[in-house]
């Protein structure tokens, strides 16, 4: 199959593992593959991507285009990137992250193919059924939740659901017991979107450190709250205790390390390094989010149902007073991410959805957990 991909510098800096393995996978099976991504600002070329790669495949061609266009030279960008396309050939679009849509779209219409849209998130799925005149085949969903909530409102037979999927992995130890030989490591994950999220977050932890004083955060910290999250953190005095980084996609390995991860806000987007924090047995401490149900749930973490310091720190207090208990659902999380999270399950869906996509036939959605993957434990 020939599979052209269009991905935007969002998606780009916040999963390229995730990417990057899925686009080997795909090679592995054979397709051949564009993979068009954001030109450097201010170019108006299309831009073969020459730079050196040791991890690029000979079945991918690497393209830089313009993503961002003024509304009157759509048909023209569009225009030359089908001419550029043409040679090696597309039947199937896939456009992951929102900026790229309007170019997938508008290459896809010209070019005659079918288009899928990735919808990693509620927030996403809002603007992805206000779309109009796309010539959209699949919407890609990541849990049951959302795709219910997206057939409620788009035609139900073109939404896919396509649960992410990590790599096995090494063979997961549990070791939360060295939480009393030593520091005790708490990674903080998130978007920095939510201040009241990370407030709640940070009160808990102030509250319990008089108990368990060798508490210390690495805390993931980006985003338009950035500056009043940092400020809570000072007027909590937990600065001696806090080392942040802009991105967990570049410190995976820390996260790693930590005895636990905390997620405070409730997007209900599911990321890489949550999945593989789950799959390697790292307890899981997270704001209670319907959109993460099967995911993230009473099996599997510890949920804050109530966005206060008093709750959070109820279960912080649990998490560190109940290492048994708490051991129980780290082994729970991390056989239902090593059973249905996948990443070969996860390719073998997108390529059975690329396939349908093609030959034009309407997706099953009922059907959905028979091709591999479900998102219900």
């Amino acid at each position: 199959m020939h599979l052209t991909i269009f991905l935007d510098q969002e998606r780009l800096d916040a999963e390229p593992h995730r990417f990057n393995a899925i686009l080997e996978r795909l090679c592995d099976a054979d397709h051949t593959i564009n993979c068009i991504v954001p030109a450097d600002h201010g170019s108006r070329m299309i831009e073969l991507d020459e730079s050196p790669d040791e991890d690029t495949h000979p079945n991918v061609t690497r393209y830089r285009i313009p993503m961002n266009v003024l509304p009157w030279t759509r048909r023209l960008v569009a225009r030359r990137i089908a001419e550029t396309l043409e040679p090696n050939g597309t039947e199937v679009i896939w456009a992951l992250g929102t900026d790229s849509w309007q170019v997938a779209s508008d290459v896809a219409r010209r070019m005659e193919c079918p288009v899928a849209l990735d919808v990693w998130c509620p927030a996403v799925a809002r603007r992805a059924v206000r779309l109009r005149g796309a010539p959209i085949a699949s919407y890609m969903v990541p849990t049951r939740a959302l795709a219910d909530w997206m057939r409620e409102r788009v035609d139900p037979d073109i939404v896919s659901l396509v649960p992410p999927g990590v790599s096995d992995g090494q063979t997961t130890e549990f070791g939360l017991s060295a939480m009393n030989d030593g520091p005790i490591c708490l990674g903080i994950i998130g978007r920095g979107r939510d201040a009241s999220a990370y407030a709640a977050l940070l009160g808990g932890v102030r509250q319990v450190v008089s108990e368990y004083s060798a508490v210390q955060l690495f805390m993931e910290l980006a985003g338009r709250a950035e500056h009043e999250i940092w400020r809570q953190v000072q007027h909590l005095d937990l600065l001696d205790r806090t080392s942040t980084f802009t991105s967990a996609v570049g410190v995976r390995t820390l996260v790693a390390r930590c005895h636990a991860l905390l997620l405070p806000e409730r997007y209900g987007e599911i990321n890489t390094i949550m999945l593989e924090a789950m799959r390697d047995g790292v307890p899981i401490i997270a704001s209670a989010d319907p959109a993460l149900a099967g995911i993230v749930d009473q099996e599997t973490a510890l949920l804050v149902e109530d966005q206060s310091a008093t709750a959070w720190a109820h279960q912080l207090r649990h998490l560190l007073g109940h290492l048994d208990e708490v051991e129980l659902l780290a082994r729970e999380a991390a056989n239902r991410v090593r059973t249905a999270y996948r990443l070969d399950r996860q390719v073998e869906i997108l390529t059975g959805t690329f396939e349908r996509m093609v030959r034009g036939d309407a997706f099953e959605f009922g059907r959905a957990p028979a091709a591999g993957l479900s998102d219900e434990g």
